[in-house]
């Protein structure tokens, strides 16, 4: 596991590629917390963007 987001807690500031562990102390979040809002977890788990595709003018002008 390792940070997506970075965060603080009350001990120490953690930066996106930092390597974390469920036991560590996160307070006052809980490492549940982090991980279902996505501020850890696998990075291959981590979800992507969708690019828009931009619009032709051609379909503005139909």
């Amino acid at each position: 596991m390792q940070v997506l987001k970075p965060f603080n807690t009350h001990n120490r500031r953690f930066k996106a590629g930092d390597p974390v562990n469920p036991g560590d102390d996160f307070s006052p979040h809980s490492f549940e917390h982090l991980s279902d809002h996505r501020f850890v977890g696998d990075p291959d788990t981590r979800p992507t963007k969708a690019k828009s595709k931009p619009v032709s003018a051609e379909a503005d002008a139909a």
